[in-house]
């Protein structure tokens, strides 16, 4: 095993990193360690492009070593920060947005956020109610409806100042709003038009 003094150590032992292994295995489910602990996930790909001969299912894991030596799979530090980024865009929803909601509405609504946040699409921050607004993707979830309104908000000097003019502010929202939804529909997320053509709905499968 390569330990080459970049991997992660507590105390005296290597507990976790990146690694080349094979698995689960049949009848086991063990993965197995080909080779590692790694510092980062870049080393630990290069050095499986140099097993030639290695095993065809050979690949990356960020994972712990248990006391017997086998591996499990661990949130890489990479993973880590996407989920805690993706809370910081959820916490910008109104106070109290998920109450007596259904869990899959709940659920509905955290997948429409990972989606938006893969793509680089910002919540608006629904929690300052003073101050100009940003802007953002509004998410509102609908009960009635089975499922997640979502809708493009522009800056406040475009919709509320209308610095740039009325047909400009309009046309904009136009673009962003059908932009959202073409991206949410590309990333395998039912989309509807809702209302007069300001807005989309996200629906729950089956809705």
């Amino acid at each position: 095993m390569n330990t080459s003094g970049r991997e992660l150590l507590v105390g005296d032992g290597v507990v976790q990193g990146w690694w080349l292994v094979t698995g689960p295995h049949e009848g086991t489910g063990a993965l197995r360690a080909v080779a590692g602990p790694f510092a980062d996930e870049t080393d630990a790909a290069c050095a499986a492009l140099q097993l030639v001969a290695g095993p065809g299912d050979l690949r990356p894991l960020f994972a712990g070593r248990l006391d017997d030596g086998s591996l499990a799979g661990r949130p890489s530090p990479a993973e880590q920060a996407w989920v805690q980024h993706l809370g910081a865009q959820l916490d910008r929803l109104s106070a109290g947005w998920d109450d007596d909601l259904p869990d899959a509405l709940v659920t509905l609504v955290v997948e429409v956020a990972a989606a938006l946040s893969d793509a680089g699409l910002p919540l608006v921050d629904g929690t300052t109610p003073t101050g100009p607004v940003s802007g953002g993707v509004c998410l509102t979830p609908d009960a009635g409806q089975d499922g997640v309104v979502v809708s493009w908000r522009q800056h406040d000097r475009m919709s509320v100042g209308l610095v740039r003019g009325a047909a400009a502010d309009a046309a904009v929202q136009r673009a962003m709003n059908d932009a959202v939804a073409e991206v949410l529909s590309l990333l395998d997320l039912e989309v509807h038009p809702f209302g007069y053509g300001t807005a989309y709905i996200v629906r729950l499968a089956g809705c």
